[in-house]
């Protein structure tokens, strides 16, 4: 829940100072084995405090984590959130992001929308990216100045 962290975020943006309890938000979210990550739909996109939060961090610190998107929303017709605003700010971050969102609307609450099975779809793609793609904790992979850069000459084994 960032909504208590909401005044630290925004300080944190204009001083680069992170209050404790941010520092220790943050440091939950790096040092994860993976992420589940959840926002509210506002104007077709993520909320401003879940982007502002992922602003904070610094670069490559999401590099390989296993990552589960979600989303609520009013109607079925925001659920693209996910794939125009959440997947590429992901990606951005260079985290390892399952192909499958849940995205739940207000008429999924309470019925047999399939919510449940979309969740537990979800659920094992990210255990299951866990398993064959752990998160690589020893250097960024995405760094191609750092050790554990691998070229795509070197993956096909031509180099």
């Amino acid at each position: 829940m960032l909504r208590p962290l909401a005044q630290d975020i925004a300080s944190h943006m204009l001083t680069h100072n992170p209050s404790e309890a941010l520092a220790a938000a943050i440091r939950e979210v790096v040092d994860a084995e993976a992420i589940i990550a959840v926002t509210p739909t506002f104007n077709m996109s993520y909320s401003g405090l879940f982007k502002s939060f992922f602003d904070v961090i610094e670069e490559g610190q999401l590099a390989s984590i296993p990552t589960a998107l979600g989303a609520t929303g009013g109607s079925a017709r925001h659920s693209m959130v996910m794939d125009t605003a959440m997947r590429p700010m992901f990606s951005y971050l260079k985290a390892q992001v399952v192909p499958t969102g849940v995205f739940a609307a207000s008429e999924d609450w309470g019925t047999d929308s399939g919510l449940e099975r979309r969740i537990e779809r979800e659920g094992k793609e990210l255990a299951d990216l866990m398993v064959a793609l752990p998160r690589r904790r020893e250097a960024d992979p995405f760094d191609e100045s750092g050790e554990a850069f691998l070229s795509f000459e070197q993956m096909l084994g031509h180099a």
